[in-house]
């Protein structure tokens, strides 16, 4: 199956799909730091109680909360920074960060780790630049072949 027939339609798509990915992160982030604000609220909230650590235990708890999510907040911003550094609208000979990977059955974004999706009634795959799947399609280019999920599947072009 081509996905695309002319180079100027991959690139549109290719675009749409990048500002799809940034949406996605910007909602993450301020998801992220919703609930950091309520976690802090909640542990700033926490009054001193007579039934000994049971006000230690729950501050303690309401911090470790607040330090997840704010390593989720920097991973999704490096994710943000990435996406936007890597994005190039030209077809590319081999698969480096930044590539949309057109195959036989379903489409790689090589830029942020957001997984699976349906976009533009396609499967595409966003993977990270460092993602095991990126590093093993890292260089290669149309024609070839590469496993996926337990299949074959062909590279149809490097957008």
């Amino acid at each position: 199956m081509n996905y695309f027939t002319k180079g100027e339609e991959a690139a549109a798509f290719k675009q749409r799909l990048v500002e799809h990915c940034t949406r996605m992160l910007l909602q993450r982030i301020a998801n992220t730091v919703n609930t950091m604000d309520l976690a802090q609220a909640a542990a700033n909230g926490e009054e001193k109680s007579s039934a000994g650590d049971k006000y230690e235990t729950a501050r303690a708890m309401s911090q470790r909360e607040v330090a997840l999510h704010a390593t989720q907040l920097l991973a999704n911003r490096r994710e943000l920074a990435g996406i936007s550094a890597t994005f190039k609208p030209e077809r590319s000979g081999t698969v480096g960060s930044g590539s949309l990977v057109e195959c036989n059955t379903c489409l790689f974004l090589i830029a942020a780790g957001l997984g699976k999706a349906i976009f533009d009634e396609k499967i595409v795959y966003l993977v990270a630049p460092q993602a095991p799947i990126a590093r093993m399609l890292s260089g290669r280019k149309a024609g070839d072949d590469f496993s996926f999920n337990q299949q074959t599947l062909t590279i149809k072009a490097v957008w």
